[in-house]
């Protein structure tokens, strides 16, 4: 990787660790009580700035290195002290302010300019000046018992550490300069002080090393005292740097143990881990090397900077590196380079341009996800076709070991009949040969047809093999094959859609500084992160959602007193929903506030010349979609965020250029939801296939949250999940369907739960238990809108293909339960049967070649209450009939392709179990010679097109009734 694409990969995640240290920030106000909570958050954020400061020190990002270190000090300052001064909201605002400004830093950088350090002074010092104001200074004391408290060290243990390290410096400061006859009791004077210290920690490993080199003190020759003090500095400090890593265990107890190299790690002070740190950047920016050269990454970076414990083995790569740096040509300092004198886009700059990007038509990654889902249709039949080869192999080897034992029992039988005829033909004297039927074989024509059939079963044994091992590869290729098409699915989705999160990611921000300037507390929720959108709607959706969650804001919430006088908490709540449904995406925008009124919607119409008859006339949902009208608003005067009358329309407008429409719900007292729908193109989806009363349908796997098994859930209306009652619904009684359902043909395989289940399905404010019979498994699959003249139930929301060639309906699980039960709260729903007795409702069935008559003849007889079953000629009428289709009735027209009418009453009529059947002739031939021979052939009635509706029900009426 070239020193261009680490620059940029550095900024990509420069741009997530300012967004995560954002989100702490965001939430440190309410924060404020759970000390543990904004302890752990405002760890978060001090390793994402501490990160970026690092990164950009060895990227030689030089100015937003240093910024950061300034931000990451204030941050620790808050770390340390926001148990007894709580963060104020200016502090907040200081502290976002500073990372906008690095976030600014970083995108100059991705455009390739410099970072002047005046833009620095006028831009940021200010920021930080008013920080330093609020917070202070960071102090070494601080420092210490930051890191102390990282490391979980007891007030004790730092006392221990503030009273012993001044006596180390000490010995270390004044040894070089002490006359050789007062080394030794210099040496012994500060033992003794680091022993008492270590008696009242108590520090016992300590106490025993302080004894250990006052024992070696006094034996040691004078002309080696200069190294044992040495040595005891070092084993002194190492001490202190393992108590503030609370790593008591691994003092060493006497002063050999510190001679001798620990194959594990080596603790260096804060100091010099630093000093190091920073000759290794300053190096780097006067020799730019390749960063794989330079083996320290961006995660050593961090750890050495905490004074976190660094490798032997990384200690011997930085030095391998620094030594290759020393060698390389110099440069002059990044310091020394002329800085550009503005951040004009022609400025030219030594920094990485990005990679070139290549424009591509949105047209053509719509289709391209288009042949990804053609793509998977393809996969599943491939996948269906060899599930189905691996049963006919296995049964062919079946077929092939039942031959072969057929065979050789035949073998067995001939070879005893032909020995009883051997044996016959010498009794009778008639032997042949001098040889007997033991001594040598006799091979008649029968016999050798036997052993052809052996050879050829033998063959058919060797082919069934070599099918085996081509079918093992086969399996091997399409398991290859279906890796591919997942990986290329992947692909096409993050080319073609991008998550809701991005789209919301500056929407806390922005409630939190409204909140901030409006004096109005208002807490923003966001769900459903993960749910994906086109590319172009994200930034098309940008400005509507803006506008919406401003417009709850100013219009929805109210303030505080009024919300406390109303009972309901004193902070608002905006919420952010995004979820898909079939083909379809949901967002939805709703508040807790005070809802809209229609009584001023009515008044701002009056003002706007609207008769007063024709908005009394008005339904709620009409007054509610005047909202929606250029120069409408209900704002009593005009402020910063509202009473311009300018934004709604737009809204609505920009919604409706992408394909989607824009609802309003509200309820007075109680808030306000804005719905937004639009199309969701993203045709592959993993469905869960399920069975029902013998009809199999899907639903999505997002809706599933769990599938468990009851013993007997048959006449069951609730039942008890994790501590709750949920309520339990039978699709039987809803997936009502005007014909009789026959059970689906097997796919290759069982079903995977093959008794009564139930799917619990839902989100964590409804949930709902479903029963179903069988559980198919889970697929992936690609759904398609339905386009039909008859408009499906709004919760079938989609349709797909099997890879047997079988055509499901994908159903939205809380939809089917919305628009069959809303009548009826789930509470009170009970498992019975719709009121229709299925027993004695009759089955017509409508034969005719054009779709108009046959839809318009389903609606009427529907609408008397009869099932309809269609056939588009009277060939297909005769095959369902001779089926075995149950039917009442049959209305039927003459001039049809393949079988026309009479061709109907010849097949249907001439079987006797049909001769009571009603058949009814509805035709355009009215001709007296048409009916007759209708009647003939055995039609019940004759109509003539056009027909009296009510004349041909209460025929048809009589005839059932009488058949």
């Amino acid at each position: 990787m070239d020193e261009q694409q680490l620059r940029l990969n550095f900024l990509a995640e420069a741009e997530d660790c300012l967004n995560q240290a954002e989100s702490v920030l965001l939430h440190l106000s309410q924060l404020q009580t759970q000390q543990g909570d904004i302890k752990e958050q405002l760890d978060l954020a001090l390793r994402a700035i501490h990160s970026i400061k690092g990164g950009a020190g060895m990227m030689g990002f030089a100015t937003l290195s240093k910024a950061s270190h300034r931000l990451e000090d204030f941050l620790k300052l808050v770390r340390l002290h926001h148990h007894s001064t709580p963060v104020s909201t200016e502090v907040e605002s200081l502290l976002l302010a500073c990372i906008d400004g690095l976030r600014l830093m970083v995108e100059l950088h991705y455009q390739g300019k410099e970072i002047e350090d005046i833009w620095l002074k006028q831009t940021l010092e200010p920021i930080f000046e008013q920080l330093r104001q609020n917070l202070g200074e960071i102090t070494p004391e601080d420092e210490q018992r930051l890191l102390a408290e990282k490391n979980q060290t007891s007030e004790a243990l730092l006392l221990f550490c503030e009273g012993a390290e001044p006596v180390v410096d000490e010995l270390e400061a004044k040894v070089n300069t002490l006359p050789p006859e007062e080394k030794v009791p210099t040496l012994l004077s500060a033992c003794e002080q680091l022993l008492f210290l270590g008696q009242m920690a108590p520090l016992q490993p300590f106490v025993e090393l302080c004894e250990s080199i006052q024992n070696t003190a006094l034996l040691t020759p004078p002309h080696q005292i200069d190294s044992l003090i040495q040595e005891a500095i070092t084993a002194w400090r190492r001490s202190l740097g393992l108590v503030l890593r609370n790593n008591i265990d691994k003092i060493p107890r006497s002063l050999g143990e510190t001679t001798e190299t620990t194959p594990s790690t080596v603790t260096p002070s804060t100091t010099t881990t630093e000093s190091t740190v920073t000759g290794a950047r300053v190096t780097e920016e006067e020799n730019p090397l390749d960063k794989e050269t330079l083996t320290l990454t961006l995660e050593n970076i961090p750890l050495a900077l905490e004074g976190e414990e660094i490798t032997i083995e990384e200690l011997q790569k930085l030095q391998k590196a620094l030594e290759i740096i020393e060698q390389t040509e110099e440069k002059p300092p990044l310091e020394d380079c002329p800085i550009p004198q503005s951040l004009s886009p022609t400025t030219p700059s030594p920094n990485p341009k990005p990679q070139p990007l290549v424009r591509v038509p949105q047209e053509y990654l719509s289709q391209l996800t288009t042949l990804l889902g053609k793509m998977i249709l393809e996969r599943n039949q491939v996948n269906s076709f060899l599930r189905q080869l691996q049963e006919n192999t296995k049964l062919l080897q079946k077929r092939l070991s039942h031959l072969n034992h057929c065979h050789k029992q035949l073998r067995t039988w001939y070879d005893r009949a032909s020995t009883e005829v051997y044996k016959a033909v010498e009794e009778k004297g008639e032997n042949v040969s001098s040889f007997d039927a033991l001594e040598m074989d006799r091979y008649s024509d029968l016999h050798l047809f036997f052993q052809e059939g052996m050879e050829t079963l033998v063959q058919l044994q060797e082919v069934g093999t070599d099918l085996d091992l081509s079918l093992e590869q086969l399996k091997q290729a399409v398991q290859q094959l279906n890796f591919i098409i997942g990986a290329l699915q992947k692909k096409a989705t993050a080319l073609s859609m991008r998550p809701f999160g991005e789209l919301v990611k500056g929407f806390p921000r922005l409630i939190r500084d409204l909140s901030v300037r409006f004096n109005k507390r208002v807490e923003l929720k966001i769900e459903g992160e993960n749910t994906l959108l086109e590319r172009p709607l994200v930034e098309a959706l940008q400005t509507p959602l803006n506008h919406l969650v401003r417009n709850a804001f100013a219009h929805g919430i109210e303030e505080e007193e009024v919300r406390t006088l109303s009972g309901k908490p004193p902070h608002g709540t905006i919420s952010l929903k995004a979820f898909n449904r079939g083909t379809k995406t949901i967002i939805t925008v709703s508040d807790d506030g005070r809802g809209i009124s229609l009584e001023k919607i009515k008044d701002r119409l009056l003002e706007m010349g609207i008769p007063l008859q024709d908005i009394e006339q008005m339904s709620e949902t009409q007054l509610l979609h005047q909202i929606f009208q250029p120069g409408f608003s209900t704002a009593g005067q005009v402020t910063e965020l509202a009473g311009r009358g300018v934004g709604m329309d737009a809204v609505k407008e920009a919604i409706e250029k992408i394909g989607g429409t824009l609802t309003v719900q509200t309820e007075a007292g109680k808030g306000t939801t804005f719905t937004i729908t639009i199309p969701f193109n993203l045709s592959v989806s993993r469905v869960l296939l399920v069975e029902t009363a013998g009809f199999m349908y899907a639903i999505p796997i997002t809706a599933v949250r769990e599938i468990l098994h009851l013993p007997s859930a048959d006449g069951l209306s609730e039942f008890f999940w994790k501590d709750k009652t949920l309520p339990l619904v039978h699709p039987r009684h809803i997936l009502t369907f005007s014909r009789g359902l026959t059970l689906p043909p097997e796919f290759g395989q069982p079903p995977l739960i093959d008794k009564t289940c139930i799917v619990i399905v839902g989100d964590d404010h409804h949930l709902v238990g479903v029963s179903i019979d069988r559980l198919w498994g889970e697929e992936e699959v690609s759904i398609r809108p339905i386009e039909s003249v008859i408009s499906p139930p709004p919760y079938v929301i989609g349709s797909f293909l099997l890879g047997d060639g079988r055509v499901l309906p994908l159903i939205e699980p809380m939809g089917m339960l919305q628009s069959v039960v809303i009548s009826t709260p789930l509470d009170n729903y009970s498992p019975t049967p719709p009121t229709i007795n299925k027993s004695s409702q009759k089955t017509v069935m409508v034969v005719d070649d054009s779709v108009a008559v046959r839809l318009h003849l389903t609606k009427l007889l529907e609408e008397a209450g009869y099932r309809v079953e269609q056939a588009k000629n009277g060939q297909e009428a005769v095959d369902k009939l001779l089926a075995g289709l149950p039917v009442n009735a049959v209305i039927c027209d003459i001039e049809m392709p393949r079988l026309d009418g009479y061709g109907v009453l010849e097949e249907v009529k001439g079987k006797r179990e049909f001769t009571s059947l009603p058949i009814i002739m509805l035709t355009s031939r009215t001709s007296e010679k048409h009916r007759k021979l209708a009647l003939n052939l055995g039609a019940s009635a004759y109509f003539g097109k056009p027909y009296n509706e009510r004349e041909l029900l209460h025929t048809l009426n009589q005839l059932v009734q009488h058949s």
